[in-house]
């Protein structure tokens, strides 16, 4: 038996395991060192008989429903989320154990520690130049004070969350931790400071500081949100070595008990809107910081529970990331019933996932500026599972023909395609689909997507009509491009009324984002061509160049493009509206969702009058 062997069992016979448990779950004595316990790792709250059996004498416990055993390293990592080394400092701390000598000091331990120290008293510091007053007792800082009274943060969240102060001063955090004894190197390493010639910055100066603290209560980084409107609006430490953005997620060390107690986590992008969350009572609501959400990310979320919900913002970018955020966690699932199936486990590591959309309001602090909780609740019980989801979606985008059918099957086999390793999950989903497209012949579907899993094309499924769009666009995509080509005067007037988001053809989309970077007033056609710079669009325009099919009264030819990409844009709303009217999801004996299909109603009444008027 080896050193640290010894050592570890030395640590593991002064351990009560079900003191550690008892944090966690409700316990029962079956008499001297023999507990049952409602376990922690699945659903187990409303069993007669709690399902894990801990023995205390041996520190050892195991569940019956999910196979989950260990003793307490393993609990405190599945649940808490802590390492090694982490696990054994929480022990020796809480059962007065001594560990010094346990670990050999490395260097690369010895600069997380200093680096951890350092954001921590720049906590301290920051906190107190927010809260700092005058001998006549106003605020040092009054417009940063002002700054949160005009968000709505009150005080309580202001401690919850630590927020402060970064002053406009270039040295004023850095001179304050040299004068503590933190060296400059050190200063630099965490991101606090920049080096500049030898001499030290401050790295956030005049910004709100919202400190980013991991699960274990651990300062990692900070991120500064301007005040006066300079750019960046937000700014966030480099990554360091104890801050990597794609494993962090802002406020989980606030939210980390409620996702536990409710069982479910509400996924947002940010900090505003998670402090938006929280000062209105949602307290299961964490964020990412810039990035993507990230397999590390949902290994975080794993150890507080298996419920996922995405909440990112109600415009085109928040689409794209929780499209993104669907293939993530499905390829996690993914691996977790693969987990599953090899260790005869029940579901303890399978996830599901579903989507918040806001009606009205870009994200949750603009929400919370117009509506009650009580109406966020409301809302928020209409979330749907990701499949429905993208349905609806792919309705919207493609309608609801026989063609468009197949190119929505096609569309969602992107994202089964993550889990063809458990036939059980993907099964059960196409059978949804199949149901919610009034699709008779499920096998079809089934072998269709079995197909496609050995590589496939779709062409079989595919009308010519489809095909043909899909490869030269929407005629309007392509006529407007070539208007503005002839006539950049107008670019103004189309950059107004469609966004490059809008084109389905990615080739079109670049050339017409090219476009609206260009000074429409200014520009020739062979200006335009020139700062454009696609080889295909000059060929077209030279090849037209001798008619006068876009010079003839362009102004005319530029709104019925327009008002084609108009129509296109209502159609997707109009089938949007008719897809949650049909899902099923409301009841009508529920006061909230009456009201809501009146709204809809409502909605899908303008929507309709509003496409009379186009004709």
């Amino acid at each position: 038996m080896n050193d640290l062997t010894t050592k570890l069992n030395d640590l593991l016979s002064k351990v009560s395991l079900i003191d550690i448990i008892r944090d966690y779950v409700k316990v029962v004595p079956r008499g001297g060192e023999k507990y049952g316990a409602h376990c922690p790792f699945h659903k187990d709250g409303t069993e007669k008989n709690p399902s894990m059996s801990v023995d205390n004498s041996k520190g050892l416990y195991y569940c019956f429903a999910c196979n989950a055993k260990g003793n307490a390293l393993s609990f405190l990592r599945e649940k808490a989320g802590m390492n090694f080394k982490q696990s054994v400092e929480f022990l020796g701390k809480r059962f007065s154990v001594d560990i010094s000598g346990f670990f050999s000091r490395t260097a690369s331990s010895g600069i997380r520690d200093r680096l951890l120290q350092a954001n921590s008293l720049a906590v301290k510091i920051y906190g107190k130049y927010l809260l700092a007053k005058d001998e006549a007792s106003a605020y040092r800082y009054p417009v940063a004070v002002d700054y949160l009274k005009r968000r709505g943060i009150p005080l309580s969240i202001v401690r919850d969350f630590k927020i402060g102060y970064a002053p406009p001063r270039w040295n004023a955090l850095s001179l304050s931790l040299k004068h503590m004894g933190v060296r400059d190197d050190t200063l630099v390493a965490a991101g606090l400071s920049r080096d500049k010639s030898g001499r030290v910055f401050d790295r956030f100066i005049d910004r709100i500081m919202f400190p980013i603290i991991n699960e274990h209560s651990e300062t990692i980084a900070f991120g500064g949100r301007s005040i006066d409107g300079r750019e960046p609006k937000y700014l966030n430490s480099p990554e360091t070595a104890v801050f990597r953005k794609k494993r962090t997620l802002y406020g989980i060390n606030v939210a980390k008990e409620a996702i536990q107690e409710r069982n479910e986590v509400l996924i947002l992008e940010g900090y505003i809107d998670v402090i938006a969350a929280h000062r209105m009572g949602v307290r299961h609501a964490v964020g990412t910081l810039g990035t993507a959400f990230t397999e590390e990310h949902v290994r975080t979320i794993r150890r507080y529970t298996n419920n996922i919900v995405l909440g990112f913002d109600n415009d085109a970018a928040g689409l794209k990331a929780a499209l993104s955020a669907i293939n993530v966690v499905a390829q996690e699932s993914a691996d977790a019933h693969r987990w599953r199936s090899d260790n005869g486990a029940n579901d303890r590591s399978a996830f599901s996932i579903s989507i918040f959309r806001l009606d009205g309001a870009k994200d949750i602090d603009e929400y919370f500026l117009h509506h009650s909780r009580e109406e966020f609740d409301a809302l928020y019980a209409q979330k749907k599972l990701w499949y429905d989801f993208l349905i609806d979606r792919y309705i919207a985008e493609y309608g609801a023909d026989a063609g468009s059918k197949r190119r929505i099957i096609y569309a969602m086999f992107d994202s089964l395609k993550h889990l063809n390793r458990h036939p059980i999950v993907y099964n059960e989903i196409i059978r949804h689909m199949a149901q919610r497209l009034s699709m008779d012949d499920e096998r079809a579907i089934r072998t269709e997507f079995e197909q496609f899993m050995r590589g496939a094309k779709p062409s079989a499924y595919t009308p010519e009509a489809v095909k043909e769009k899909q490869k030269n666009g929407n005629p309007e995509e392509r006529e407007l491009l070539l208007i503005l080509a002839f006539n950049p005067r107008l670019i103004p007037d189309a950059a107004r009324a469609v966004a490059a988001e809008e084109f389905e053809n990615a080739v079109y989309r670049e050339i017409y984002f090219r476009i609206l970077a260009i000074e429409g007033n200014t520009a020739t056609p062979e200006s335009l061509l020139a700062a454009v710079g696609h080889e295909g669009l000059t060929r077209r325009v030279n090849a037209l160049s001798a008619t006068r099919m876009y010079t003839e009264d362009p102004q005319a030819k530029l709104n019925e493009c327009l008002t084609a990409f108009k129509n296109r844009r209502l159609s997707a709303m109009s089938a949007d509206v008719k897809s949650r009217l049909s899902s099923g999801a409301y009841d009508l004996k529920n006061v909230n969702d009456l009201d809501a299909v009146v709204r809809l109603m409502s909605e899908k009444e303008r929507i309709n009058k509003e496409r009379i008027g186009l004709t």
